[in-house]
């Protein structure tokens, strides 16, 4: 589900057409509440918040990454110079 398309409905209403007993169509509009308008409130920050997470993860996971190519060269390099000392 789009999360902005969620949180401009729950922030500004809702609107639909309906049908009347002569079939004529009218439209239908549904304020928001107090409680929608929070909750699109709400909805927004744990997005912003999960966002934020998932590029810390991210970052994260590039550093570990990093690092274990770092160790392998370290230990290569070490493992290189500790055979060619024994020879």
């Amino acid at each position: 589900m789009d999360i902005n398309w969620l949180v401009q409905r729950l922030t500004h209403g809702d609107s639909y057409t309906v049908q009347d007993g002569d079939n004529d169509p009218y439209q239908v509009n549904t304020p928001p509440t107090h409680l929608t308008i929070k909750a699109a409130a709400v909805i927004v920050t744990l997005s912003n918040q999960l966002q934020q997470s998932n590029i810390a993860m991210l970052n994260l996971q590039r550093q570990h990454e990093e690092l274990a190519d770092q160790y392998e060269t370290l230990r290569n390099t070490s493992s290189t110079a500790a055979t060619g000392t024994k020879t």
